[in-house]
């Protein structure tokens, strides 16, 4: 027979070992660059990890302002678990714009809602492409990230800065006034 002492000891180690420390959920948003021209085609990256956590639903809303048009959404990423052997369910705003300025990149469903299983984790990304049509900054943010999986709200920003050539005829023609009003 096996001492108190040992058995609770066991007992204790078998307990820890059983456990595994939970790890965060995580977005990331970046652009393709930091400046753009007036015109210019934008590339934002939004990158999840649900870090396995378990959830009965997974949203992932962008607040996009500044001076911006033809808000797509090129890509959303599907969420597995069973080691990718079942997929999540898409609901039916992923991949659109609810309003002018908020897109849905993930709205799913876990496939099992009386115990939803873990996510499986891993880098999953949604791509979202736009248009800037003025200059002045653009800021995108999540707006609710705790619905992901508890992650925490992220943002990211860009400047729209004048194309160089409409820079070029500016200065040529505050230049052609200076010297026409010297002659006068």
């Amino acid at each position: 027979m096996l001492p108190r002492t040992w058995i609770l000891l066991c007992g204790m180690g078998l307990a820890v070992c059983m456990t595994s420390p939970a790890m965060a959920a995580t977005i990331a948003i970046s652009t393709d660059k930091a400046t753009y021209n007036t015109g210019e085609i934008v590339t934002i990256a939004v990158d999840l990890d649900s870090g396995g956590a378990t959830a009965s639903t997974a949203l992932v809303d962008l607040l996009i302002t500044g001076p911006v048009s033809n808000i797509q959404i090129v890509s959303t990423p599907q969420l597995t678990s069973f080691g990718g052997t079942a997929n999540w369910s898409v609901g039916a705003n992923q991949g659109t714009c609810i309003t002018s300025t908020v897109c849905r990149v993930v709205d799913q469903i876990s496939p099992n809602l009386g115990s939803p299983p873990p996510e499986d984790g891993g880098p999953r990304q949604a791509i979202v492409t736009l248009i800037f049509d003025a200059v002045g900054d653009l800021n995108i943010s999540t707006v609710d990230g705790d619905a992901f999986f508890g992650a925490a709200n992220q943002s990211a920003s860009a400047t729209i800065v004048p194309e160089p050539g409409t820079a070029s005829l500016l200065a040529f023609g505050l230049l052609s006034l200076a010297a026409r009003r010297r002659r006068s």
